[in-house]
């Protein structure tokens, strides 16, 4: 007799057992960080190399387009045809023939020009180059103490002076300092007559302190009035000798150094003693004209 149960409702399946190990999303963590270690760690050990630069390619212009032949030169109407014809034997233009002719020519205006060259000047003498340096070192003398002058009325360089135009007599109607200034301003002595009086009087521009001067009249071996001024002291006329001749003075003879300056009027044999008159800058003179006969 065999067992039944009695029948009822059926029974549930039996609960499945718990697994064991890691859930999914934790596992999708660490399999991430692996790989972003594994990434660190290989660009460390591996660079990754830079790819070559590559030149810059300079593209040349394009020549320039050829230039177009020029028009053919037809001749005027009624013009000489044999005006334009080359003479015979003429090398033609572009030849080499030609090309040499030009190339010769300069060489031949050279050798022209070379040999036109003027010849050597001729050395100077010592006393002329004296003379030049003298001259030199009073112009720059003037320059430097702003009294340069004009040109025009500078003295030759011989060492003598020329009298002036007769505009220069115009100054005797001006006050004695100005006309000490005209004086120096033309490089020439004022030489004026006294009206009414017979007598005409020489003014010589001077510079510097007259206190110690001296002035004589020397009677052999011919008349002259002295001035001689102290050191400091310097005449404003460069030359060293001016022809005067008029009114009784001959000539007037400076002496510029450096212990003072010497002045030196030679008179006419009629001309009366000689008065002097040294004032701060200018020294006067006058003396009686001699009559004309």
């Amino acid at each position: 007799m065999s067992d039944k149960s009695p029948a009822g409702p059926a029974s549930s399946p039996p609960p499945e057992p718990a697994r064991s190990g890691v859930s999914r999303p934790v596992g999708l963590g660490i399999t991430a960080a692996t790989a972003l270690i594994v990434f660190v760690v290989g660009s460390a050990v591996f660079p990754a190399s830079k790819p070559p630069e590559q030149a810059a390619v300079v593209v040349a212009p394009p020549p320039p387009p050829p230039l177009p032949p020029p028009p053919p030169v037809t001749p005027e109407a009624g013009a000489d045809p044999d005006a334009a014809a080359p003479e015979a034997g003429a090398p033609e233009v572009g030849t080499d023939k030609a090309a040499k002719i030009a190339t010769a020519e300069p060489e031949a205006g050279e050798a022209t020009a070379a040999d036109a060259e003027p010849p050597p000047k001729k050395k100077k003498s010592r006393k002329d180059r004296e003379k030049d340096r003298d001259k030199g070192k009073e112009a720059t003398s003037d320059e430097a103490g702003g009294n340069k002058r004009d040109n025009a009325v500078l003295p030759p360089s011989d060492g003598t002076a020329t009298p002036p135009s007769e505009a220069a007599s115009a100054d005797c109607a001006l006050p004695e300092k100005d006309m000490a200034r005209e004086a120096f301003r033309r490089n020439w002595p004022t030489v004026c007559p006294v009206p009414s009086t017979g007598k005409a009087f020489i003014l010589i521009p001077i510079a510097g302190a007259i206190e110690g001067e001296t002035h004589e009249l020397r009677r052999k071996p011919k008349r002259e009035a002295r001035v001689t001024l102290p050191a400091g002291a310097e005449s404003q006329l460069t030359m060293k000798q001016y022809k005067v001749k008029k009114l009784g003075f001959k000539e007037l003879l400076v002496s510029n150094t450096a212990g003072g300056a010497r002045l030196r009027v030679k008179l006419d044999p009629g001309a009366g003693d000689p008065v002097f008159e040294i004032k701060d800058g200018y020294a006067k003179i006058t003396v009686a004209a001699p009559t004309k006969d």
